[in-house]
């Protein structure tokens, strides 16, 4: 590994693998995806076979200059997955003057990785640092207006599927635009579509009062499904083990559902096998 390359962090070494590859190498992009250390290994070598004659140095010195420090990036949770297709959503539709990097790199990066990546390469002519730095503020502003919302799903629970379905049935009948399609989702867990629906409302582009008025439409409207479902069910008195009725007070507590409920679930399931 040329001794210059020692400077570099993985952060450094993906953009260096970006400014080569806007320069024409020839890199081979399978190993775009690999874990960080894999990567860094491929392109040392890259570098040392291909006798490369740029001033690495030089390099290193102006990929810091065009970038925002660390703590910029700080509120940009990794597993966040709401808020990472969020930023992707926007910094792929929106005319901002981050966009967001191209192929190969937005199929093989993922998540935070991919969003660092589309700020350093990004070249603000005028503003430099201070342009990405704004686009930044802005995007951390935006989002805690987005979440403001939160406080009012509640009464959502994402372990309940048969709520989360009900979800998003209701908003592909509402007057929402789907930025997100179920055709194009994996929705396999209830979890999966309570991420679903929210990543619709995050990307709907209404304010925060019209979002109010929906959710509790639809909170009022689960109400009333919920209560119309207890007037048809029929009261049994079961005896089981201490510990049974305990793990089923857990489930009901975790779902946020009745210990009924919990067990129309499990027998549905058993049922269905």
């Amino acid at each position: 590994m040329p001794d210059e390359l020692s400077a570099f962090g993985d952060r450094e070494m993906l953009h260096l693998w970006y400014l080569l590859g806007f320069n024409n190498h020839n890199l081979d992009q399978s190993y775009l995806g690999s874990q960080a250390s894999f990567r860094n290994e491929y392109l040392a070598d890259f570098i040392t076979r291909e006798s490369f004659t740029g001033n690495l140095t030089n390099m290193k010195s102006t990929i810091v200059q065009q970038s925002l420090n660390e703590s910029h990036f700080e509120w940009i949770d990794s597993g966040d997955k709401r808020l990472l297709s969020w930023l992707v959503h926007v910094l792929s539709s929106e005319k901002l003057q981050v966009p967001i990097v191209g192929e190969p790199y937005r199929s093989a990066l993922q998540g935070k990785e991919l969003i660092v990546l589309s700020f350093d390469a990004a070249t603000i002519i005028f503003f430099g640092v201070q342009g990405k730095k704004e686009v930044m503020d802005n995007l951390r502003r935006r989002w805690c207006e987005i979440t403001e919302v939160d406080p009012l799903l509640k009464w959502v629970s994402s372990r309940n599927d048969d709520q989360c379905r009900w979800l998003i049935e209701k908003m592909g009948r509402s007057t929402f635009s789907w930025r997100f399609t179920p055709q194009s989702e994996a929705l396999i867990s209830s979890e999966d579509r309570y991420l679903f629906f929210l990543k619709n409302l995050d990307s709907s582009g209404l304010g925060l009062d019209v979002k109010r008025l929906f959710i509790n439409d639809l909170k009022r409207k689960w109400k009333r499904k919920v209560s119309g479902n207890r007037k048809s069910k029929v009261q049994c008195n079961l005896v089981v083990n201490p510990e049974t009725k305990t793990a089923i007070k857990e489930m009901a507590k975790k779902q946020r559902v009745t210990m009924g409920q919990v067990i129309d679930g499990l027998i549905s399931q058993e049922s269905t096998r």
